[in-house]
């Protein structure tokens, strides 16, 4: 499957049942230390042009400050909220449950990023789809870039790099 037909299968799929609210954000994603500490962890570990994937992207900060860093091509974001601020016309943005996302035939991406929810929202939903997200990153994506306690450690995935920003409790870790 090709990335363009990727994104229709996406866009095809129905609105979130499961909606999450705004007050998990509990690390910063605002935060200049954090957008800079994403940067420096792809290019430390020369990831800085290729596919991206957000899953739980929120205002989609993240996939604008690789874009605005790096050379990227294909940018992909997928939320259960759709935000006004979604206004970039080089980033695709979804409103759509990141379950059905995962059961799609999928595309394979250089990097798939997780932040604030694999220790924190998405195991408390009524079924945890949590294994079968680290499945998918191994079967669909090189790296994944997500934060954690330090060296959170994540079954099945190998951690090979860790930066903990400034004035934030958790670190940034990108897995193999």
């Amino acid at each position: 499957m090709n990335y363009t037909e990727l994104c229709t299968n996406i866009n095809n799929l129905p609105e979130p049942n499961f909606l999450m609210t705004e007050n998990y954000n509990e690390f910063d994603t605002s935060s200049q230390f954090f957008l800079d500490s994403i940067r420096t962890i792809l290019e430390n570990n020369n990831l800085h042009s290729g596919s991206y994937i957000d899953f739980f992207c929120g205002k989609g900060e993240v996939l604008k400050k690789i874009k605005s860093s790096f050379t990227s091509t294909e940018m992909l974001g997928i939320n259960t909220i759709a935000y006004d601020t979604w206004s970039d016309d080089t980033i695709k943005f979804y409103n759509k449950d990141v379950s059905q996302v995962l059961q799609l035939e999928s595309y394979k991406f250089d990097v798939a990023i997780m932040f604030n929810i694999h220790e924190s929202i998405w195991p408390s939903r009524p079924s945890n789809p949590k294994d079968s997200f680290i499945t998918w990153c191994k079967n669909n994506a090189g790296y994944l870039l997500t934060n954690g306690r330090p060296k959170t450690k994540i079954q099945n995935m190998t951690l090979v790099d860790t930066i903990s920003p400034r004035k934030q409790k958790y670190s940034i870790n990108l897995y193999k």
